[in-house]
């Protein structure tokens, strides 16, 4: 299920993607951390939701916003692929993985202009998988750690 956060009529809504339109949600959640705190009872009745929908409200006729507009915390993780370490000769990969923050006013939605914070700093492009976190999670073991993944989206 292909799930959005987007503006219509000058509000925020939740939406599911459905025959190349969106079905409103927002009826059941009023945001889409509101409808990732609910976990799989909540995923359930956006699913039957969708189902259950016969119109749709057209992509072209709403603003697309981030997913999750102001997320809480965003964890990246540095030099961990072959070609991000070609890129630059003085990298390796490390022996365990390490992290950085983003901060959340960083994120935008699609479409929307970067902030360059001036021309004494670089800007580099890059896109990534972001994994959206659902569940509180401390010290996961490996084989624990998808049970608390409540899905994907682009960063």
């Amino acid at each position: 299920m292909r799930l959005y956060t987007y503006e219509r009529d000058g509000k925020m809504r939740v939406g599911a993607e459905k025959s190349g339109g969106l079905v409103d949600l927002s009826g059941l959640f009023g945001s889409m951390i509101e409808l990732i705190r609910g976990g799989e009872a909540a995923l359930t009745a956006a699913r039957r939701a969708l189902e259950a929908a016969e119109t749709t409200v057209p992509l072209d006729s709403v603003r697309l916003l981030a997913p999750i507009p102001r997320p809480g915390k965003i964890l990246c993780s540095g030099l961990n692929y072959r070609s991000h370490i070609e890129e630059n000769p003085g990298a390796q990969f490390l022996d365990d993985p390490r992290f950085f923050v983003k901060i959340p006013d960083a994120v935008i939605g699609p479409g929307e202009p970067i902030r360059h914070p001036g021309p004494e700093f670089q800007v580099d492009y890059e896109v990534e998988l972001a994994v959206v976190i659902g569940k509180t999670l401390y010290r996961p073991r490996q084989s624990e750690a998808m049970a608390h993944v409540f899905g994907y989206t682009i960063l």
